[in-house]
């Protein structure tokens, strides 16, 4: 990396070069701690640590870039961190006879890694949709203090890995409790999106997109706890909306979907009139006017 960075200097602000700074320092430093202190057969052992490492790495990094980190990320990347693996030789060795190859040939030797990079990508939304918490600021200190406290018993004091081991799982479990936010229960806006919390029986959680699904306000929904939105209401439906609406879809469980009448949006229903929806508080007011490229919507409190 260091070489990379005499031919490149500017590869120092990139958030990609960071992240693999980040990620490969931690391997080499946290995971033989971790691999060390945490029980369990050294087949799993190992690849979790690795796993977890290279997240304490990249955490200050993804924090002060896009926001809160899922703990969804560690299984996600166990599950699909071998085959990005396989993937990535699989490129740098078959994949550069196979340019030279038919497209018809190519296609053949190429697909057992086409495959692979299906499974990643599926395991990448389905742990999207995982009701796990997520790592703020609060809870990345909280849990660094875990770790810290487990390194300085376990060097420090000589008392073994297993008052290690008690100390950091005291500590992070505290962390976890006190440090994880509770979903909104109130109308939150983040922007580019609204929502309306469900708090009772005949009521629906509402989201309303009013813009572009911008990277912080997904963030902060996710890093608020929202894993399910029974409706989401766009109120234009042009291509703009169409890509905020896959954004949400891949972070989201989404129910069903509203839309202008003259909209852009698969699986979307064209609202040609007017639709309430019991929220938290009051009901959403979702209505079509003359203008058949855009919805309105207002907010009746009780």
């Amino acid at each position: 990396m260091s070489g990379l960075v005499l031919i490149d200097p500017f590869l120092v602000d990139s958030v990609g070069f960071q992240l693999s700074v980040g990620a490969s320092l931690a391997i080499l430093l946290v995971a033989p701690l971790l691999a060390e202190v945490v029980p369990g057969p050294r087949l799993f052992v190992e690849p979790l640590a690795v796993t977890v490492a290279a997240q304490v790495g990249v955490a200050p990094i993804m924090l002060a870039t896009f926001g809160p980190v899922s703990l969804s990320t560690i299984p996600a990347n166990l599950l699909a961190g071998p085959a990005a693996g396989v993937v990535m030789t699989w490129g740098l060795s078959v994949g550069i006879v196979a340019s030279w190859l038919p497209d018809v040939v190519a296609g053949v030797v190429q697909w057992p890694a086409g495959l692979l990079v299906r499974w990643i990508g599926g395991v990448a939304s389905w742990a999207a949709r995982w009701p796990l918490p997520t790592i703020g600021p609060r809870l990345g200190i909280g849990l660094a203090c875990a770790g810290l406290a487990g390194w300085f018993v376990r060097v420090h004091t000589g008392r073994g890995a297993r008052l290690a081991q008690l100390v950091v799982t005291v500590v992070a479990v505290v962390a976890l409790v006190v440090a994880v936010p509770a979903p909104p229960s109130t109308t939150t806006d983040y922007g580019s999106m609204v929502y309306f919390p469900a708090s009772g029986p005949g009521e629906v959680s509402v989201l309303v997109v009013t813009g572009p699904a911008r990277m912080d306000a997904l963030a902060a929904l996710v890093g608020d706890r929202v894993r399910e939105v029974d409706v989401v209401v766009t109120t234009t439906g042009g291509y703009t909306a169409r890509l905020a609406i896959d954004e949400l879809a891949g972070a989201l469980v989404v129910g069903s979907i509203l839309g202008p009448p003259l909209h852009q949006i698969r699986g979307a229903v064209a609202v040609d009139g007017v639709v309430k929806l019991a929220a938290a508080g009051g009901v959403v007011v979702v209505a079509s006017g003359d203008d058949r490229t855009r919805l309105a919507v207002s907010f009746d409190p009780h």
